[in-house]
This record gives C-alpha cells, structure tokens and sequence, in this order.
C-alpha cells in the first residue's frame, strides 16, 4: 500500500472516502454518509450537496437518496474508452461500417446503463449519429439487452428492482417482466433489436464481444433510421453483426 501523504487535506481525504463508498451502493443517503464515513450528518450534506453541485451525483428531492450523477459517469467513460476492448474491437467496428455502410458502436455495461466507447458513422446523409461518451438506460438500448442477457435474472433484479421502468420513447420497454421476455428472446437468438426505443425512427442490433473464458466485455452495434433497417434482407444485417463480434472475441480470447 502506497504511504499516506505527509500533509492530508482532510476534506479531501473525506470526498475520496465518499467515492469509495459509491462503488458499492446504488444509492445514497445523508444519514449513510454519516455513519460510513464517521463523520456529523451536517457534514454528510455538505459533502453530498457539493457532489451533486459539481454533477457527480443527482438526486430528485429531499427524502430521495443521491445517485450517481451525469459528470461521475462521463468520467468513467472517458476511463472506460481507455481500456484494451476498444483497442481490440476498433478494427472490426470498421470492417462493419465498410460492410454494411450503417453507423456502428462499442458499448460496455455500467450497472444499470450501457456506456458508449467509440462510434463510426454511416456515410448516409440521413443516419445514427455517435453517442460516444454518453450513457443510456440499458433496458431501452439493443447493447444494454445484449448484455443484460448475459446475466442471471437476480442479477437483472438487482439493477432493476422496480417492476416499472421509466419510458424513454413510446416504444420503451416499460415493466421488468416485458424486459425479463426480451432478454429470454434474446439469448435463443444470439442478439438483441432496439425498435426505436431510445430514439423515434432509428432501430439497432447488437451482439457480445466475449474474452477467452467466454464473459460478455462489451457489445457491438449497428444502428439506422428504421425505414433503412427494414430493407436488408432478413438475417444479413444480424449475421453482419454476429460475424464482427465472433472475429473480434477471437481477438480478444487470444490475447486475455
């Protein structure tokens, strides 16, 4: 263990404490602040509202616990796009593009919301634009159901222990138990769809990029305006899709 500074700011010593604390919890509140970290629950509140003043937590109203925030989660997705998967995928995502001409995306799971890593864009003048450095709820995107399919159904209750789940377009998946469905239809089929529901008009495939022991790292996606998407033949964009996420997890698997 590396030794402790000579000259400690103790404010700041408490903040770190405090991110630490959120590696473990889905949430929080002043009066776990208070007793996790030892310190008055008066100083609990300073610390969580300057955290959320600076976006690395959010919280909707005084009786809500503090989650985590839009700042702390550009944060780790900047981290993130640093790691070896992007690296090792980035070659296949432009063997996609070049294949099928439609815009593609590495995304990892973050918890309860899929992380964008990198992006190619379709030369279509009318196509998905990049969400590279953003973060969606994992339910509403073909990544976050290609991943969350991976998972047991404790594992996805945890992340979702609400039965309702918040709607983001009209065709959201808005109930646990539709969502549970879908991952089942997933897994038989190997990749998961997206019918606009993270945004109107556009629809999306994705299929996992797995290490050598066969763990989902990351997932890979096509995305297209929906009128676009519909005129492939049935099964080509979805082979497409399958056969980039199978070469490139046999990059990976090789060099894990």
């Amino acid at each position: 263990m590396q030794k402790a500074p000579s000259y400690p700011i103790h404010s700041i010593d408490k903040a770190l404490d405090l991110l630490t604390l959120l590696k473990g919890r889905e949430s929080l509140r002043v009066s776990d602040v208070s007793r996790d970290l030892g310190v008055a629950v008066s100083t609990a509140h300073r610390l969580l509202a300057m955290f959320e003043h600076a976006g690395f937590l959010t919280h909707d109203g005084r009786s809500a616990p503090y989650v985590v925030g839009p700042a702390l989660i550009d944060v780790a997705a900047v981290i993130a796009s640093r790691s070896d998967i992007q690296s090792i995928v980035r070659p296949h995502l432009v063997e996609l593009v070049r294949e099928v001409n439609e815009t593609v995306h590495l995304c990892v799971l973050r918890e309860d919301k899929v992380v964008f890593l990198d992006c190619i864009e379709s030369s279509h003048p009318i196509r998905a634009i990049s969400r590279k450095g953003r973060a969606l709820p994992a339910y509403a995107t073909s990544s976050g159901k290609a991943l969350l399919a991976e998972m047991s159904e404790p594992e996805v209750c945890r992340l979702f222990p609400s039965e309702d789940l918040p709607r983001v377009t009209r065709k959201t998946i808005v109930s646990r138990t539709a969502l549970m469905k879908e991952l089942s239809r997933t897994r038989a089929r190997g990749y998961a769809h997206n019918r606009e529901e993270s945004e109107r008009a556009f629809s999306s495939y994705a299929s996992v990029v797995r290490d050598r022991v066969g763990y989902a790292r990351a997932a890979i996606v096509v995305a297209g305006p929906t009128s676009r998407m519909r005129r492939y033949d049935e099964g080509s964009l979805e082979g497409a899709i399958r056969a980039a996420t199978a070469r490139a997890s046999a990059v990976a698997a090789a060099l894990s």
